[in-house]
């Protein structure tokens, strides 16, 4: 059997840059480029401090997931199963953190995958503090 190889997925919907693939996909895995909290349209931040760009950047995934081919009713964010979080400051870890479970849960519980008072099972993640990210942004997330 030959090896798989490796599919570039893309939306119109999804950030357009030249210089990366928006995902690839590959052995049935799916790895997510990085993503920032803004409109992928107008290339401006979607409302104001870390909190509100994780929503965003959860929001951005779930478009390349969906062209990928990801059917649940969240778009696939119940199915990342790793990420890699970069933050400009540590002290909005709590931000980060707040938005990204409110979010990933509801996407298990939109799936079925949880019913109320249950917990979610939160995807293995990385969080970094770096210098600076693009467009000056305070945070951007990968999904390897």
């Amino acid at each position: 059997m030959a090896p798989n190889k490796p599919v570039k997925v893309h939306s119109p919907d999804g950030l357009q840059m030249p210089m990366f693939s928006q995902a690839i996909e590959y052995n049935g895995l799916v790895y997510v480029s990085g993503n920032i909290g803004y409109d992928n349209k107008t290339l401006t931040p979607v409302g104001v401090g870390v909190a509100d760009h994780t929503r965003q950047i959860l929001k951005n995934i779930q478009i390349v997931l969906r062209a990928a081919g990801c059917s649940k009713p969240s778009g696939g964010l119940s199915n990342i199963i790793k990420a890699n979080v970069f933050l400009t400051d540590m002290k909005d870890f709590s931000a980060l953190n707040g938005a990204w479970v409110e979010v990933l849960t509801a996407a298990q519980k939109e799936d079925g995958l949880i019913g109320e008072g249950q917990e979610a099972v939160m995807p293995a993640r990385t969080c970094v503090q770096v210098a600076a990210l693009p467009f000056g942004t305070d945070v951007s997330t990968e999904s390897p």
